[in-house]
């Protein structure tokens, strides 16, 4: 199976022609007025100072990259080479852009490209992948975002996404670190007539962990909790959480990062009666073969599905007994520990938090609810849950020794194919040796 899979992996690459390919570098967001973080700006200013290809800012989903990638294809005939994209992003796989336009009216932060919405957008065609003329094998695409690098999903899905299920696909790479950029001047914005004086992009390496919106644990907790999840790391905790802010050479620094959880629920029903009166009211309401009862009485309750109630009664219609049935309910939750509850236990809120390693208890949950008719004795029950989760991370710029300054740091610029610091969809790896050496047997259980 393995040499069937490199032989596979090895035709793709003899499909995919060389060449002097072009590249490309998509600025996916814009830094609102007044923000201290400048990412965008950063971005900008790096790539007008050492240019990818030609530079792209006004598109914003990235369904639109993959039509612009489509549209303007290299003029050499090549696919296309190196494509950057800059976005904001997390180590959950999560983009601060959606896949594809976001619904008139919709918000959306609640639309960002992510394992979920990114899969829902293959497996519904919205998002297509590009023939091999325009990405294949050795085509790469670098997401320039925070700690991607550490969502293999994401990244296959993305390699997928632009390029279909098989080997003719891009390979794709991101940091498993945060991503910072400097620039000089300060005052250096996008659209200057002059290019920036200096740039740099770095990184941040990070450790984190997480708490309920608005219920940060004291500082001691948290080291536990630290301590815990990263046993021998050798990172003074107490020293990072005693220095808020972005980190500078070897400080430890703390920051942190909110994540929103978003659940719609809307469910139809007739409302579970109080008492006979009430029961009387919904059917004179529904009308229809409930037309013209009288005297009505329930008579039984027995659980239905989709957690409604099935409620027997008998009545007079016309001078004649009436035994009747109604499936009611569920009636909308009537406060915020009936609204947790009822979301705790949502099969797809359970399986959507696991897959970031949360439960539901991480969160700050907080609810919209509307409650309106929808006439002949129905009604229709919205509920909105919202949970806000906070991690909080402990940080410090990536650093290695300083050669020219023996007990100094410098930063580290790992090269995007180390896999220590990036991580990578590599759908056709290149042979390590050449065609025909004897190389020895990789033993698969190793001791």
């Amino acid at each position: 199976t393995r040499l069937l899979d490199f032989v596979r992996q090895q035709a793709a690459l003899a499909a995919a022609p060389q060449g002097d390919r072009t590249s490309i570098t998509f600025i996916m967001g814009e830094d609102p007025p007044g923000t201290d973080n400048l990412f965008y700006t950063g971005a900008t200013a790096h790539f007008t100072l050492h240019p990818a290809g030609r530079l792209v800012t006004n598109l914003r989903t990235l369904l639109e990259v993959r039509n612009h990638l489509d549209a303007n294809r290299p003029a050499n005939g090549l696919p296309w080479g190196e494509v950057n994209i800059v976005v904001h992003a997390n180590e959950e796989g999560g983009m601060s852009i959606p896949v594809v336009d976001v619904p008139a009216g919709q918000d959306p932060a609640f639309h960002q490209a992510n394992t979920f919405t990114l899969q829902d957008a293959i497996a519904s065609h919205a998002l297509q992948p590009l023939v091999d003329g325009v990405v294949d094998a050795r085509t790469t695409l670098n997401i320039r975002g925070c700690s991607l690098g550490q969502s293999q999903d994401m990244l296959h899905l993305l390699s997928t996404g632009f390029g279909g299920d098989e080997a003719q696909r891009p390979i794709v790479r991101a940091p498993k670190h945060l991503q910072a950029f400097e620039f000089t001047p300060d005052n250096w914005r996008p659209h200057h007539v002059n290019a920036p004086a200096a740039t740099d992009l770095y990184f941040i390496e990070f450790w984190f962990v997480g708490f309920p919106h608005g219920h940060r644990p004291t500082n001691a907790t948290l080291i536990q909790q630290f301590n815990a999840k990263y046993p021998g790391a050798g990172i003074n905790w107490a020293t990072g959480l005693a220095h808020p802010g972005a980190p500078a050479g070897d400080q430890l620094t703390n920051e942190t990062r909110e994540r929103t959880y978003r659940f719609d629920l809307t469910t139809g029903y007739f409302p579970l009666p109080a008492n006979n009166a009430a029961l009387a009211n919904t059917l004179a309401q529904i009308g229809g073969d409930f037309a013209g009862l009288s005297n009505v009485q329930e008579t039984n309750r027995e659980p239905a599905a989709e957690g409604r109630t099935r409620v027997f009664f008998e009545a007079i219609q016309n001078g004649n007994p009436f035994n009747g049935q109604l499936d009611m309910g569920p009636n909308p939750p009537a406060n915020d520990a009936a609204r947790n509850a009822l979301v705790a236990a949502e099969p797809d809120v359970i399986a959507d938090l696991a897959r970031v390693g949360h439960v539901f208890a991480d969160y700050d949950w907080g609810f919209v609810q509307n409650d309106v008719s929808t006439g002949n004795g129905g009604r229709e029950w919205t509920l909105v849950a919202t949970g806000r989760h906070t991690i909080l991370r402990i940080q410090r710029e990536l650093r290695e020794p300083d050669p020219a300054r023996p007990g100094h740091t410098r930063r580290l610029y790992p090269a995007v194919t180390d896999r220590t610091h990036f991580g990578e969809e590599v759908p056709a790896r290149p042979a390590q040796h050449p065609p025909g050496e004897n190389v020895p047997i990789e033993n698969p259980n190793p001791p």
